[in-house]
């Protein structure tokens, strides 16, 4: 039987001393024990997240009935909902739940969205939508989907990140990159620059190329968290996508705190408690402008616990930007498909939409994101060098790829529209997204060619 609800339970949030996640493993290898999947959607083995409303409201119109969950206490997610764990059956009890009328549902693992499908980290890489219709997409049949990106022997990935691999050696995309002056939309004077949050990997504090003015979480980025002499597959990517942000607006005020694994995972509880902290900074001027999701995942209920928390930022003024897959699909990707939410696809260079970029009326607006070149690491792998170079020897910056690397720009160029303008986040969505003149269909405004 479930305990009876009560008032939430008070405990440090995301970047508070003390704040220590039960979901979140950090410097874990490969995610296999970690994340279950069931039709496609990926979840936290055993748990499930009941919303407290509809609990109450259950057990005062049947106080005697039992329901499937466990019996000891549960944490309580901004009072919103339930974390149950150590249920068996989690799709199967969410289905039951359903059934008796409560609001439920598995706690969703998000991934990533770095590099064209092939992300080391993302179960659905030998999943069912690869060989579904979907993937015939419009984009497919004309000629960008055969540019020189696509015959990349990377894009082949590394042993042990095919179908199915659960060990191994899991390689990043990221490739070694070289500097370059980047266009410059706006420098806003300290104190008037719009607050950007990026809620990622964490951000690599030893680089000087970069300066986010708050650092935030209790981890920084790092290439080798589990030592293996590898860079892991999604390291370096909270720093990668804070320099695209700097370069676009420098010295713009850059809030980088950790949510997700470095080998790309991240648990939906977790950015839970990361967007209710931000919501519960007392003065309005700390809330942000702007935060940046490059993460995703699909599901077959819907990720309430995550539409919640998004909702209640988006009335306090945030606008909150995310990347919409790397899957070559029109299947809503979360959290970018939920309401109140921007979701961005990417482009190549030549302002062709990117042939692993998901589409689709959900999609709003598409920025570069194939071959993006931004700060990064100082590290030098296990990979031997070759003919060909050395694939992981970086010394500072890297060219990426993915939807992940597209939601920055369209944040930059709505913070540095602000910059010149004034008015709010929203004012801002309204001019340089909804007014937009150019557009791709079912990829939304093309931003920043």
């Amino acid at each position: 039987m479930a305990p009876p609800v009560g008032e939430p339970v008070s405990r440090p949030t995301v970047g508070e001393p003390g704040f220590v996640s039960p979901t979140h493993t950090r410097h874990q290898g490969p995610w296999t024990a970690r994340v279950a999947d069931s039709g496609g959607v990926a979840f936290r083995p055993g748990e499930v997240l009941v919303n407290t409303g509809s609990l109450r409201r259950w057990q005062e119109r049947f106080p005697d009935e039992v329901l499937p969950l466990p019996d000891y206490p549960e944490e309580i997610l901004g009072g919103r909902y339930r974390r149950y764990q150590g249920v068996d059956d989690p799709v199967g009890t969410v289905r039951k739940l359903i059934e008796m009328g409560l609001e439920a549902q598995v706690n969703h693992v998000l991934f990533g969205h770095a590099s064209p499908g092939d992300l080391p980290a993302n179960p659905f890489y030998a999943n069912p939508f690869y060989a579904n219709p979907f993937y015939a997409n419009p984009f497919y049949a004309n000629p960008f989907y055969a540019n020189p990106f696509y015959a990349n022997p990377f894009y082949a990935n590394a042993p042990g990140s095919g179908p199915g691999a659960a060990a191994g050696p899991r390689q990043s995309s990221a490739r070694p990159g070289r500097a370059f002056q980047r266009e410059r939309l706006a420098s806003p004077d300290p104190g008037e620059s719009p607050r950007i949050v990026i809620l990622d990997t964490g951000y690599d504090t030893s680089l000087p190329l970069t300066r986010p003015q708050v650092l935030s979480g209790h981890f920084v980025d790092e290439p080798d968290g589990d030592t293996d002499t590898y860079l892991d597959p999604v390291a370096g990517h909270g720093t990668f996508i804070a320099g695209i942000i700097e370069s676009l607006v420098p010295g713009c005020w850059l809030d980088v705190r950790d949510v997700m694994n470095p080998y790309g995972d991240v648990v939906e509880s977790d950015v839970v408690d990361a967007l209710d902290a931000l919501a519960d900074e007392v003065e309005p001027g700390e809330r942000p402008a702007f935060v940046n999701l490059s993460f995703g995942g699909y599901s077959t209920t819907g990720m309430n616990a995550l539409a919640g928390a998004i909702t209640r930022l988006h009335h306090l003024g945030t606008v909150v930007v995310a990347s919409a897959g790397n899957d070559g699909s029109p299947r809503p990707m979360y959290p970018a498909a939920l309401p109140h939410v921007l979701a961005v696809g990417a482009l190549d260079h030549a302002k062709y939409p990117a042939p692993f970029t998901n589409f689709g009326p959900w999609v709003r607006a598409c920025a570069l994101g194939v071959e993006v070149v931004s700060t990064f690491f100082e590290f030098d792998g296990a990979h031997p060098a070759r003919a060909g170079g050395d694939i992981d020897n970086f010394a500072g910056w890297a060219v990426w790829s993915g939807t992940s690397f597209a939601a920055p720009r369209v944040v930059a160029e709505l913070a540095a529209w602000m910059v010149d303008h004034g008015g709010s986040p929203h004012d801002a969505v309204r001019e340089v997204i909804d007014q937009g003149e150019e557009r791709i269909p079912l990829l939304g405004t093309v931003i920043g060619y």
